[in-house]
């Protein structure tokens, strides 16, 4: 469930289905098929959503009356891949989103994704190959208004092989540009 930023435009996830409905008149604008583990994120006025989730990882730009598929990537770095969090920033240019590997659950992903209205560019990733017992699950994904500045927050692991806040500079790169080292996991 994610409502867009100036309250026009409603994502809905049930089991099988995203639904994209327009909020004044209840009209469905847009249906895709997803799973029901999926992170979901919609921007600010309503024309771009994202879904991470289980393979693929998938976005959406709204051209004229429909919503045209621009991104559809399947992640093949981690045994099972699940992506637990992902956003879209307020202009639709950047769609982020997280996830660890459900077979080694201390191994975890960032990917970072430039979007248009015709396709997508994979800008960068970030790999944690963590250790212990403690799972590195992703439980937030927070980007800026322009997509500029991106933070992800974690269960850390066990070892603690990164720090559980990661803040991104889109434009620079998969290393995160500022950390926060918390004494439990960031939700």
């Amino acid at each position: 469930l994610d409502l867009s930023g100036d309250g026009s435009t409603i994502l809905l996830a049930t089991h099988t289905r995203d639904h994209v409905f327009d909020v004044a008149t209840g009209t469905e604008l847009f249906v895709t098929t997803t799973v029901s583990h999926d992170a979901h994120a919609i921007n600010r006025d309503g024309t771009v959503f994202g879904r991470a989730g289980f393979n693929p990882i998938r976005a959406f730009v709204r051209t004229g009356a429909t919503y045209q598929m621009v991104l559809d990537y399947v992640d093949s770095s981690l045994g099972f891949a699940v992506h637990t969090a992902a956003d879209v920033s307020a202009d639709g240019s950047t769609f982020v989103c997280a996830g660890y590997d459900a077979n080694a659950n201390a191994r975890m992903r960032v990917f970072c994704w430039r979007l248009t209205a015709t396709g997508s560019t994979l800008l960068w990733n970030f790999a944690s190959d963590g250790s212990g017992q403690f799972q590195a699950t992703p439980q937030a994904v927070s980007i800026s208004d322009d997509g500029k500045y991106i933070a992800v927050g974690t269960w850390g692991t066990e070892f603690n092989d990164h720090d559980e806040c990661l803040i991104f500079d889109r434009d620079v790169g998969g290393t995160p540009s500022a950390t926060i080292n918390t004494p439990g996991s960031v939700c």
